[in-house]
Formats: C-alpha cells, structure tokens, sequence
C-alpha cells in the first residue's frame, strides 16, 4: 500500500521501513478515502514514451553539457537573475556542480493529474527562500547526498512496484540545479527506460533559454507562482513579477503540458486576479493549480500571514478561475483532459 491511512496537514516519512511515504496536503477531493478506495490514481499506458527518449543523442553528446554551460555563464535561472558564471563563479544561492538530494519517495500531492508521483527531493536551501515556505522541516534529519545513477536504479523500483504516474523534480529549486541534475540526466538508463512522465516543480526562470535544456527529458512543467511578491528574500516588484511568471509559462507551454501553481495566500484574491487574467490568453494551453496557504506552526508570522487562509478564499478563488474559462489541475475529473492525447493512443480514459 503506497498511501497511509493517517494523514495531517504533512506525512514525514516511514521510518524503520524500506517503502517511505510522503504526504502533501492531503486536500483534493477523494483524499478522506485514504485505506485505496476512490483515492485518484493517474495511469498512463505502459508504452507511454517520455520526452527524453526523444533527445538521447543529444544528451549523451559533448553538445548537451556544452550549451547548458553557454547558457548558465550568466545564469538567470531563478528569479534573482544574479548572471554569474555557475561553472566558475560563487553565486549567491550557494548552489554549485553538485547537485544534493534526499533519497526518492512516493508523493500525492496537490495536482491530482500528475498522481502519485516518485520525488526526488532536492536538498539545498532555496535562494527564493519564502517567509511563508513550509518545506525546510521535510528535509531536516534526512541524509544529502551527490545524484548518482543509483538513483534511477531506485526510482525504477518504485515504479515497479507502485501505481506512480509520474517522476517529479521538485523543492526547494530545481532551476538553480541545473549543473548537477545536467550529470544525472547523462545518466538515464536508456537501455531499460523508465517510462514515466518527468515532472519539473519551479520557480519561473528570467532567462528562458533554460527551458531550451529542459525540454530535452522535461514532459510536463508545474510553474510555481506566488500570490504576493512581499514574501521573497528579496525585493521584487508585483507587475514586474506577474510579467516574468506570464513569459515563462508562454514559453514552456509551447510543446509542453504545463499546470500554473499559485500559493493562494490570505488577502491576495485581486493579486490573483492579476495573474489569472495576464494568463487569459494561454487557458487553452495550461491548467491551474490553487494551493492553499498553511501556516508553518514554527513560524512566528506577521499579518495577514499568520493564520492559514480560509476555505471560504479558496472557493471564491477557484470559482473566479473557472468561471475565466481554466481547467482545475487538483480537480480529478480533469485527469482525462490533461492526458487525453496519451490516453487515445490506447483506446480508451
């Protein structure tokens, strides 16, 4: 069994146990169901061939490493956009060559159409650093070690062995990673190919020839929003932001399926509003994902952030993106349409 029958707010880990179970926001609809029954389960065909298939040549070619360091010489992967060389210079989020993370686990999270998922968490602190982020305490205790093969050999026996429907990058930033998950990716198995969608949970990026390198293995993008600037480690104006989210999302929905995550945050429903309706042009080409604002409990908080936010929000939040014409990522229901072109290739939902 992959999910537990207890849940909270957060499920850390099993621990004594060879299966490790992590739990986020336990929140769409059939998640009071959690002994398996009518809990959303997305599978996609056996034959389901990922992106990365498609690029082998390239990845394992000294051309793959070479443009990935043209690109990151004045890196502008994350929101900070500091340009400096990451294969020479110290950057300021303290990320380097080698890429840190805990071991792969099992996840249901918020976005029912890409669930469960096999994560492979990232160990780093995250230079964005939210005042509101609830990750720092899931990685505390864990062991952090260099990526290695190894690593896909682990991936593919959970894969084996659980209904996972995809593999997901994610927390705290996969974008300033780049240079470590670069020497993992040349080390996929594609003599026995894990054929499962690739997940990549992150911030939006400034300098968009970073989703040029992406897209290579990345099949599906979840861009990670916010509801207000005023939470970032650094100063960052609401417009100018809106506007870097919008030309990352246009970008990475190009040829990619692509859910837009907003931290729904208390008091922020006209800053949503702003978002939604910069992305009206591209609701045929993106879902939407609203996560609800928990209040990390050892955290002291100034208003309005010190309470979560209320359902009584969420609702009028989600009705006002649908009623704009967007799908609900978190809604079950919408599994089918996310995956509708796979889904066909074998007759059937």
């Amino acid at each position: 069994m992959f999910l537990s029958k207890k849940y909270d707010i957060i499920i850390r880990e099993k621990r004594g146990a060879e299966e490790r179970v992590f739990f986020i926001d336990p929140l769409f609809s059939s998640a009071p169901a959690l002994g398996l029954q009518n809990v959303p389960v997305t599978i996609l065909p056996e034959n389901f061939e990922p992106v990365i298939l498609k690029y082998k040549d390239y990845i394992l070619s000294p051309d793959f490493e070479r443009d990935a360091r043209e690109i990151l010489r004045e890196c502008r992967a994350c929101l900070l956009g500091c340009g400096r060389n990451r294969y020479s210079d110290k950057a300021p989020c303290g990320s380097t060559d080698t890429f840190l993370y805990c071991d792969p686990i099992t996840i249901c999270g918020e976005e029912g159409v890409v669930n469960p998922a096999v994560k492979i968490p990232i160990a780093k602190p995250c230079i964005i650093a939210c005042t509101t982020c609830l990750f720092d305490p899931h990685i505390q205790g864990n062991a952090s070690v260099p990526l290695n093969a190894d690593i896909w050999s682990k991936t593919r026996d959970i894969c084996d062995k659980e209904p996972v429907c995809s593999v997901e990058f994610c927390g705290k930033e996969p974008n300033t990673e780049l240079p470590g998950i670069i020497d993992f990716i040349r080390n996929y198995p594609f003599d026995r190919p894990i054929r499962k969608p690739i997940v990549w949970i992150s911030n939006p990026a400034i300098d968009l020839r970073i989703y040029d390198i992406l897209d290579t293995f990345v099949d599906v993008y979840v861009v990670d929003c916010k509801s207000d600037s005023f939470i970032f480690s650094f100063p960052i104006d609401w417009k100018e932001y809106v506007r870097v989210c919008v030309r990352a999302i246009e970008r990475v929905s190009e040829n990619r399926k692509v859910i837009v995550r907003i931290l729904a945050l208390p008091g922020c429903f006209n800053k949503i509003k702003d978002l939604v309706n910069a992305l009206l042009f591209l609701k045929d080409r993106i879902f939407i994902s609203v996560i609800r604002y928990i209040k990390p409990p050892w955290k002291d908080l100034k208003k309005p952030y010190d309470k979560s936010i209320s359902e009584k929000e969420i609702t009028k939040i989600e009705e006002y993106i649908k009623e704009k014409g967007f799908l609900l990522a978190t809604e079950p229901e919408n599994v089918y349409i996310f995956w509708r072109d796979i889904l066909n290739q074998r007759g059937g939902k």
